[in-house]
């Protein structure tokens, strides 16, 4: 896994290739991963060697800490065979309970067959209740299938109201719904007291038959094809989602933008932009200062250093991609503008696009109005020009902004109404 001296807000994958040594160390170390808020993946290789390496590893460890450690390591195994929401394993185990399923961890993206076990998650309390919380699994077990053992005997648990309740069930499901609740909060255990059960808030609730128990039903070893054979688990793939697939390809984009301007001031990249700034980049895509100040994580400070920059980049993008046949909302006042740098008048922009020459004085105006400042709209109308026309809408009562043809009447026709719009955009941003 990653060290723990790593600090960096983007990490997007967290992998441990053995068996961390404690729940503890794994929860820390997988916290390492999507602090930029966005989402990221823990994947946990796990087999039986790991827990016979990690075993073996403890032997040398002093008898006080040593039993400590084991419980702990079998706690892990059982996070990694659990059949439950992984989250509320591990919320579980620091005391946190957790009312819902995370729908994110592979348990519940493909869940196992449950049922009600309110009922044996009471008969398991009881004992633990009536034994005066001072059992562990084992005997707990015994005592649910009622088996004949010297201990029963001794301690009297034989004359137990719960012995034998549970006699219909087999050892190995007995375990395996016992860790099940242990794992889901229903009831705790002491690992510094022989790894005696103890009750919680949450046992005490369903004691009370105030709060139902759901667990997964047992599948043995060999039904669950774990024996030889390899389960393959499919998923049907969902509709795609050009607008989304577009959105993705122009993360991407921005992402090598990013490295090429952190590779030229020798930062980390997330110095300039996190992911976060980048992905909401890459949702709004913004044209302009205004709309760039409105992406999560853009401030005046970062915009004046790299802003410019990436609405460019954003332009570029999205020129290219309606180049190539895709319908993106607004490409065609980019097309109107790669012409425009390209050194073409609007009349012949026009005639390139096969439309007005009316309408590509209006892309002018609007690429202007949003940040376009190398469009010298100044070319198409003298000061003069300018004056009179913006002295002309001011003296129209209640004109609106868009409002044009009251203008053009006012003055007789004597302006065209790109002219008109070019004079007004020109004294607005003087």
């Amino acid at each position: 896994a990653f060290g723990m001296g790593i600090d960096k807000s983007n990490v997007r994958w967290i992998i441990h290739y053995n068996l961390p040594k404690n729940i503890e160390s794994y929860y820390q170390e997988i916290g390492r991963a999507g602090r930029d808020g966005l989402p990221a993946d823990a994947l946990l290789f796990y087999s039986y060697a790991d827990v016979a390496m990690q075993t073996e590893m403890l032997k040398e460890t002093p008898p006080d800490r040593k039993e400590i450690q084991e419980a702990k390591l079998e706690r892990l195994k059982q996070y990694c065979e659990t059949d439950i929401c992984r989250r509320r394993v591990l919320l579980s185990y620091f005391n946190e309970i957790a009312d819902h399923d995370c729908g994110n961890c592979d348990v519940c993206r493909n869940p196992p067959k449950r049922f009600d076990a309110t009922i044996l998650a009471q008969k398991a309390l009881s004992a633990i209740v009536r034994t005066e919380e001072k059992i562990a699994m084992s005997v707990l077990i015994d005592i649910l299938r009622g088996s004949n053992t010297n201990l029963n005997r001794v301690k009297a648990y034989d004359q137990l109201k719960t012995f034998g309740a549970g006699r219909d069930l087999k050892t190995n499901e007995w375990a395996d719904y016992i860790s099940q609740m242990l794992n889901s909060g229903v009831m705790d255990i002491a690992y510094d007291d022989g790894h005696k059960f103890k009750l919680n808030e949450s046992s005490k609730l369903i004691l009370k038959g105030e709060k139902n128990v759901q667990l997964a039903k047992f599948v043995s070893y060999l039904e669950s094809g774990k024996s030889g054979t390899q389960t393959v688990l499919t998923e049907k793939l969902p509709k795609l989602d050009k607008k989304k697939l577009l959105e993705t390809d122009l993360l991407t984009y921005l992402k090598n933008i990013r490295k090429e301007l952190a590779d030229q001031q020798m930062i980390s990249p997330y110095l300039i932009f996190n992911d976060k700034t980048l992905e909401d980049m890459a949702q709004k895509r913004p044209a302009n200062a205004i709309d760039m100040l409105d992406v999560t994580g853009v401030s005046n400070s970062k915009y004046n250093l790299y802003g410019t920059y990436f609405t460019d980049a954003i332009s570029d993008f999205l020129l290219s991609k309606a180049k190539e046949g895709h319908r993106i909302e607004g490409s065609t006042f980019l097309i109107t503008y790669d012409y425009y740098k390209k050194g073409l008048t609007p009349e012949q922009i026009a005639k390139e696009r096969n439309l007005n020459a009316v309408t590509i004085y209006s892309h002018l105006v609007k690429l202007f109005i949003e940040g376009k400042k190398d469009i010298n709209l100044a070319h198409y109308v003298t000061n003069e020009e300018v004056k009179i026309i913006y002295e002309a809408s001011k003296s129209i009562p209640n004109l609106l902004p868009t409002e044009i043809k009251p203008i053009f009447e006012l003055l007789e026709g004597k302006y065209q109404y790109h002219q008109i719009r070019i004079a007004l955009s020109l004294a607005k941003f003087q």
